[in-house]
């Protein structure tokens, strides 16, 4: 098998498209308010405010607050790490075949959004709120499928601390827990 035929390349390409995307960003918009959180008021006292008068993103909001206080390219690197899970847990989730051209068009596919609109409201901010959370329901969603079909072993228990940290994040977001309650739905009581 040559390097040119290996699933690895277009996940290469992808996280060479997403290191170029990253490199374009700015620090702006809502990152910069959250950036002063810590400075005012304190992580614990806010998220207690924050969760009596307007959210229910209690971790996802966490995250942003403390990757805002952090160097830019901090969040960077781990938002990369993030975005390259996406088409991995993708490929894990619909490819049974294990075609390469399909990993190619599943990477050219999400390719296609529009990219920059995530920044609407600072990079930070959006990103975790809507990719870390989708990311996360799709590694809660490989997890599940190796519960459907009795393929745990030993290796996987070891992973039940991510699969239930990745749990928090996805169901802090409105969306994330609907489509984990429908897909729990179809699982247990459909099937």
């Amino acid at each position: 098998k040559t390097f040119l035929n290996s699933s690895f390349v277009p996940y290469f390409l992808f996280f060479l498209l997403f290191v170029l995307y990253h490199s374009l960003m700015v620090f702006a918009g809502d990152d910069t308010l959250f950036a002063t959180i810590l400075k005012k008021q304190g992580l614990l006292d806010w998220t207690i405010t924050r969760y009596y008068q307007w959210s229910s993103r209690i971790f996802i909001e966490m995250a942003v607050i403390i990757f805002s206080a952090l160097p830019f390219f901090v969040w960077k690197m781990l938002n990369i790490l993030i975005y390259l899970s996406i088409p991995f847990s993708l490929h894990y989730l619909i490819n049974h075949q294990n075609k390469l051209e399909h990993v190619y068009l599943l990477v050219f596919l999400i390719t296609l959004y529009p990219f920059y609109q995530m920044g609407s409201a600072g990079w930070i901010a959006t990103m975790t709120n809507y990719a870390f959370p989708f990311a996360s329901l799709l590694i809660v969603f490989c997890f599940l499928k190796l519960v459907y079909f009795n393929k745990l072993n030993k290796f996987n228990y070891f992973l039940l601390p991510f699969v239930l940290f990745s749990l928090c994040i996805a169901t802090a977001q409105e969306q994330s827990t609907v489509c984990l309650i429908l897909t729990l739905f179809y699982l247990i009581v459909l099937r």
